[in-house]
């Protein structure tokens, strides 16, 4: 499907290293210097440009915090993780979009309490720019270096203070115009259930377009006798072009049961930051379908523990009880036969036999006496 491509950006402020999403970290903040006059919105750089144009703006950045920041500015790419998640490159990664065209004016500074600077940024976009949404922000990063303090003890040792590095970024969307490329191919639908006893369905989708989604699914799940078993809905997070999602939903509700199931995915791919109608044409739905064979094992391993058990403590019982001799059978003893012989051919030990029948030394049996022998076979 090829359609117009229109302009779409925006921006996140979040802290990078796996931190939740915040509009300021360490004390400083980044907004927009001049929003847009119909939004107002002071989050996010919206921009639509051809191949060749040059974009200037200005990010603010001000310390909310009670002491001088160092703090290092620089423009990075973006992508998405496995699991969807929107994420601002690091400075040492490969950069080949927003985070090369952008030349920021001041890179290092320091802002004192309650100080609000401008910074000042360009972006160039290539003449050879092919149409697509493009990702990347500009980063804040404080923390480290100057910004370590020391503390000596009274012998005069003194040591340096452990000091975290953080870093918020202005996500920036960039679109040059031109024609839609929807092409997003499946690496991945399938089922799995862990020893918790939870169970999972795995997406895996890939984006080879130069578009960006939020994929969306509704599950069905049916029973082998084809009724509605379960239905539910999960986000499946961001797919940005050239990126791959890996995402593992649970399935909560769980059967108890062995038995074939099956699961109806239906994805729509919604077009991420639509803001008008038709701005980038309707979302596409792809559906996949699943056979599911459900085993309980994190109940038939609790099963199996109880039979081993159980089976341990029997055998145990019955050894218990054949070295006691009161599951042995009432034997007469031949003549000639000795007290070696009939444990070797009752395959027990003589000791034993000794002990259960109180035989005392010299171990010599009569003929016709009676004694206790294990109900092995002859």
């Amino acid at each position: 499907m090829r359609k117009k491509l229109h302009f779409i950006t925006g921006l996140l402020t979040l802290v990078l290293a796996s931190a939740p999403v915040v509009s300021a970290t360490n004390g400083i903040a980044i907004t927009v210097k001049n929003p847009n006059p119909y939004t107002n919105n002071q989050s996010w750089f919206v921009y639509e440009k051809m191949p060749g144009e040059i974009i200037e703006d200005v990010a603010t950045i001000k310390n909310q915090s009670e002491r001088d920041v160092n703090v290092r500015i620089y423009a990075v790419d973006a992508t998405s993780n496995a699991s969807g998640s929107f994420i601002l490159k690091f400075l040492n990664d490969k950069q080949m979009g927003i985070g090369v065209w952008t030349d920021v004016e001041k890179k290092e500074l320091t802002i004192k309490p309650d100080e609000r600077v401008d910074i000042p940024f360009r972006i160039t976009i290539p003449e050879n720019a092919t149409p697509s949404e493009y990702y990347g922000g500009i980063v804040v990063e404080s923390g480290g270096g100057a910004d370590q303090t020391k503390y000596c003890e009274p012998n005069n040792k003194c040591n340096t203070s452990v000091s975290v590095r953080t870093r918020i970024g202005s996500r920036i969307y960039i679109t040059v115009p031109g024609k839609i490329s929807e092409k997003v191919t499946w690496s991945d639908f399938s089922f799995d259930r862990g020893w918790d006893g939870k169970s999972y369905l795995n997406f895996g989708v890939k984006n080879q377009g130069n578009v960006a989604y939020e994929p969306k699914a509704e599950i069905e799940i049916y029973n082998q006798d084809g009724k509605l078993f379960d239905r539910f809905e999960a986000e499946l997070g961001d797919s940005l072009p050239g990126t791959t999602i890996n995402k593992k939903v649970a399935w909560n509700k769980q059967p108890s049961l062995f038995g074939n199931y099956s699961a109806k995915a239906n994805v729509s791919f919604i077009k991420k930051f639509q803001t008008a109608s038709n701005m980038h044409g309707a979302s596409y739905t792809d559906t996949k379908n699943l056979k599911i064979m459900v085993a309980p094992w994190h109940t038939m391993a609790i099963g199996l523990l109880i039979l081993i058990i159980t089976g341990f403590f029997g055998i145990s019982h019955k050894m218990w009880y054949r070295k006691t001799g009161k599951t042995w059978a009432n034997y007469l003893v031949n003549e000639n036969e000795d007290i070696m012989a009939i444990a070797e051919r009752k395959n027990v030990s003589w000791k034993l036999l000794a002990k259960v029948n109180h035989i005392k030394a010299p171990f010599i049996l009569k003929k016709g006496q009676a004694i206790k022998v294990p109900p092995s076979k002859d």
